[in-house]
């Protein structure tokens, strides 16, 4: 089955992703979807309202997609699975204290820089997960490059923005 490509990711990104998962897309989609769900199972017993908060993102993100996908401005795929990764986003979270992200009142200079390192923590627990898709044959070694350098620059972008 064709699979279109997805706005959200660089086209080039897009067509290696797709063109790897086009023959085991559906084996490849049961992969990626128990590994999800083991984060977000890991997530909530490290912290169980950080699981319910990246849990409600996956909802939040599903009914922006849906309906981005019912004004045309991407396609039915690309907003399930924006849906179904959006937990993704609190992966690094794992390595951030609870008492850190619990705390009641404003976090000090010390706990903010443990906060501002989760995203680098959650890209290298899901680039290890992915490493081991490629070492048991279940994912592209092309796929993964590509998709680590979509990453560096989307992170050279947020950079110059400041976002």
């Amino acid at each position: 089955m064709h699979r279109p490509h997805s706005v959200l990711m660089p086209h080039r990104v897009a067509n290696t992703v797709l063109t790897v998962m086009d023959s085991r897309y559906d084996e490849l989609k049961e992969a990626m979807l128990v590994a999800v769900g083991r984060f977000v199972a890991e997530i909530h017993f490290h912290d169980d309202s950080t699981g319910t908060h990246v849990e409600s993102i996956g909802v939040v993100a599903g009914v922006i997609g849906r309906v981005m996908a019912a004004r045309g401005l991407i396609d039915d795929w690309t907003a399930e699975w924006v849906e179904r990764v959006a937990p993704l986003h609190g992966v690094g979270k794992l390595d951030v204290p609870s008492a850190v992200l619990n705390k009641r009142f404003s976090l000090d200079a010390e706990h903010w820089e443990v906060i501002r390192q989760h995203p680098t923590i959650g890209r290298q627990r899901i680039t290890g997960v992915l490493s081991r898709m490629v070492d048991a044959g279940r994912l592209d070694p092309h796929c993964l490059e590509s998709l680590r350098q979509s990453v560096d620059e989307l992170d050279e972008l947020a950079a110059r923005t400041g976002r």
